[in-house]
């Protein structure tokens, strides 16, 4: 009887052995997994022979892998230092690791951007130093990592802001930030335990935290802008930087009016002369607005002329319309004038802003022809083609509305920042840049296969760079549109002996 009693006891030890037994496996199993799954997206991984599914990666006693550190047979740390490693840290599959404190990618070649780490919220080292990542990294980056004490990110390519959740650790110990291109202040580091800091070698201005004036001013160093203890007075370092931007400045607003009082003594009118009226659109360019029933409108000289009513015909559907009128009353500056024309940027009434260019040598298709080709166009979706959102057409000149991007143009980047000694684009940029521009060239050539050149018209100054440094390529498309002869003269395309001997230029 008391056998029998015991019957259900053995089967219930028995059962929690059995799951104990599979909960430990499982888990084994997804350590060993998710490592592997790391190790296929990491190349050349030769360093990683080790790392193979006949041996887990930790046992009870025993280290099995390169680069792996354990504790109680679980993955507690990765060290993949000096490997000539690249490709994608998936973080992800990190964060299948339960047991994982510290990660380290020391001294190799990873670029992009910095990974999404705060979904490793109980790390408490990252080591990413030397290495080639790049671009900014967001405020939020380690947001809810607690537990976060030794932050490593020297020796690569980040720029921006340095990141305000790193103020939030409460635990942080070490942060060196050395030889990158953040800019902007220092945040106030309020943590008592932080007793490694470093941003030299960087772009940083304005006074340094009071928080941080017993550290060393090697820490500092490099920050041509930055003031305050360990380094110089404030105010005294101050003066001459003052000077310099009062002078730049003067310089700049000189230039700028002899720049536009140049293109306004060669900008001709587009329908008629423009009377003196506010800066908008209408008086920057020239385009006189019509009135709804097509009357004669009278110009300056008091000649009467007949005016064709104005109408934007759009060719995207994911973007907010507008008329004519809104677009000739907006605010508007002159960009700048091209080959083809000039560029306006308009400043509309519900926060859009647009780029407005006025062409000259538009001549050679008739009118369906030409709304054939801008639908076209209209219809290219590409992350590297600037969207063409409206168009104007008359026979004498034609307008492309566009939307605006307010960073500079890449010539800006490669020639002018250089002259006047502002840093340059690094090589992982340029690199992006260039992949980004085959890439849009590449989708042209299947999406206008009967173009003979996709763009036509690609030169440094008609690649604009948004904000992350992608190339948004403008001007595309529009060989079909110009005056063969005009084509022959501006068009920044090259030209064979054959081609020029036949004079082919168009479709």
């Amino acid at each position: 009887m008391g056998a029998r009693t015991d019957t259900p006891s053995l089967h219930a030890t028995f059962y929690m052995f059995l799951h104990v037994i599979f909960v430990v496996s499982s888990s084994e199993a997804s350590e060993l997994e998710a490592l592997l799954k790391l190790k296929a997206s990491l190349h050349p991984n030769d360093a990683l022979i080790s790392w193979n599914g006949s041996t887990p990666p930790c046992s009870e006693h025993n280290v099995n892998w390169v680069g792996v550190n354990c504790g109680k047979g679980k993955v507690k740390g990765l060290r993949l230092e000096n490997m000539g490693l690249n490709g994608f840290i998936d973080v992800d599959l990190l964060a299948l690791l339960s047991n994982l404190r510290t990660i380290s990618f020391m001294k190799n070649n990873f670029d992009g951007p910095l990974p999404d780490l705060k979904k490793l919220s109980a790390l408490r080292s990252v080591y990413l130093s030397n290495n080639n990542f790049s671009g900014e990294i967001p405020y939020d980056a380690f947001s809810g990592m607690l537990r976060l004490k030794k932050v490593h990110l020297a020796h690569n390519q980040f720029a921006g802001s340095i990141p305000t959740s790193l103020i939030t650790l409460p635990n942080l110990l070490e942060l060196r930030l050395e030889d990158n291109h953040f800019d902007g202040q220092i945040p106030d580091f309020q943590q008592k335990s932080l007793s490694a800091f470093n941003v030299s070698g960087n772009e940083l201005e304005g006074p340094i935290p009071k928080s941080l004036s017993g550290m060393d001013s090697s820490c500092f160093s490099g920050n041509l802008e930055l003031c305050g203890k360990p380094m110089g007075n404030c105010d005294e370092g101050s003066i001459p930087s003052i000077l310099v931007i009062v002078i730049l400045a003067t310089m700049a607003t000189i230039g700028i009016g002899i720049v536009v009082f140049i293109n306004h003594k060669r900008q001709p009118s587009l329908l008629t002369k423009a009377p003196v009226q506010p800066s908008n659109l209408q008086k920057k360019s020239g385009i006189k607005e019509s009135n709804e029933s097509g009357q004669d409108s009278i110009n300056r000289s008091g000649n009467t002329k007949k005016v064709e009513n104005v109408k934007l015909t759009f060719v995207r559907e994911d973007r907010e319309r507008f008329d004519m009128q809104e677009l000739l009353k907006a605010s508007a500056e002159i960009l700048g004038s091209g080959s083809f024309g000039s560029s306006y940027k308009a400043a509309l009434h519900n926060g859009q802003v647009m780029v407005v260019k006025r062409f000259k040598q538009m001549n050679n298709l008739g009118k369906e022809e030409f709304q054939e080709h801008m639908s076209k166009l209209g219809k290219l979706r590409h992350p590297n083609l600037l969207p063409l959102v409206a168009y104007y057409y008359r026979k004498e000149e034609k307008l492309l509305a566009f939307d605006y991007v307010p960073k500079a143009n890449l010539a800006v980047h490669l020639h002018v920042h250089e002259a006047l000694g502002q840093p340059s684009l690094d090589w992982p940029t340029r690199l992006k840049i260039v992949k980004g521009i085959a890439k849009s060239l590449q989708y042209m050539c299947n999406a206008l296969p009967n173009l003979i050149a996709p763009h036509g018209h690609l030169k440094s100054s008609n690649v604009l760079l948004n904000e992350s440094f992608d190339p948004l390529l403008t001007d595309y498309g529009l060989i079909p549109l110009i005056n063969q002869e005009d084509a022959r003269d501006i068009m920044v395309v090259y030209k064979s002996p054959e081609y020029l001997q036949q004079a082919r230029q168009g479709k």
